[in-house]
């Protein structure tokens, strides 16, 4: 082969591998031919669930079943705009959210399920009226009358038993169910001064979790009733839970597309606490230990 065919030879598979190597190029950093031939950037999908056996269907179509290895979705490629996203698994509430699919950018969702019928145990049965908690001593705190006064029982769940001369005050856990924080203090809910709003906020000056879309305190819930109590979802920061009306509800702070509201208890007028990552309820005298 002489030098001149070399040549020609070069500059054949120079000009062949650039002409290969540009929509390849393109592919890679997320272009693609959308339906009407126009070329546009992409963007991605990753939702997560903390149950396996989930199934995933993104605008109506199942996409993927997770299991034990596998337990979120991840997509790429999408076009830019609105996409449905629903996890669904049986006897779960199902959960769906609407989510804006941008260019170069991944749409982070963490999905929630609870439990149709949690399971749950009746702990003790009195007169009681109202309970507190006071996570650190991991005690709750049985409010009930004796002999026309207020007084106070103090039961520790982990040894299904009540301690005897507990030297604890109503000012050391009233404040726990109206205003708090979660475990890493970067998150504060608080029940509004007319007891008929949940607001919640990003309080540290770290960039802000995907379920918060802004600084300061945001409006999450707005009953028509008094809310009775508020607390973080058992190993969630993003879920929190509220007593109002007949039931006990998680209600998740990520507010795009809607926030999902799922019935945890229903029954006549329960409070609740959360201790050591079990939910334990108060109702008509009787108190319950859910797990969740």
């Amino acid at each position: 082969m002489t030098y001149y065919q070399r040549r020609r030879l070069f500059w054949i598979f120079t000009v062949f591998f650039s002409v290969l190597a540009f929509p390849v190029i393109l592919y890679a950093t997320g272009w693609r031919i959308t339906s009407d031939l126009t070329l546009k950037r992409t963007g991605g999908l990753f939702v997560s669930a903390d149950e396996s056996e989930v199934e995933f269907f993104i605008n109506g179509e199942l996409e993927k079943r997770t299991n034990l290895l596998q337990t979120g979705l991840f997509l790429q490629g999408l076009t830019p705009g609105k996409i449905s996203v629903i996890a669904a698994k049986e006897n779960y509430w199902p959960w769906a959210k609407e989510l804006e699919i941008k260019e170069s950018f991944v749409a982070e969702a963490r999905a929630f399920l609870v439990p149709n019928e949690p399971k749950g145990e009746m702990l003790v049965h009195g007169n009681y009226k109202n309970m507190y908690a006071l996570p650190d001593a991991g005690v709750l705190v049985l409010e009930n009358e004796r002999s026309g006064k207020t007084a106070f029982d103090y039961y520790q769940p982990s040894e299904k038993n009540f301690l005897v001369g507990a030297l604890f005050g109503p000012s050391d856990f009233k404040l726990s169910v109206t205003d708090i924080t979660d475990k890493r203090n970067k998150i504060r809910i608080r029940i509004g001064e007319d007891k008929r709003e949940v607001l919640a906020e990003w309080i540290v000056e770290e960039p802000l979790p995907y379920f918060f879309e802004s600084r300061g305190e945001t409006s999450v819930f707005k009953p028509k009733t008094d809310v009775r109590g508020i607390g973080f979802y058992p190993g969630r920061r993003d879920i929190i839970l509220v007593a109002v009306e007949n039931g006990i509800f998680a209600l998740e702070l990520d507010g795009r597309g809607m926030r999902n509201f799922q019935p945890v208890y229903k029954g006549k007028n329960p409070v609740f606490a959360v201790l050591e990552n079990l939910i334990y309820i108060l109702d008509d005298g009787r108190l319950f230990e859910v797990r969740i």
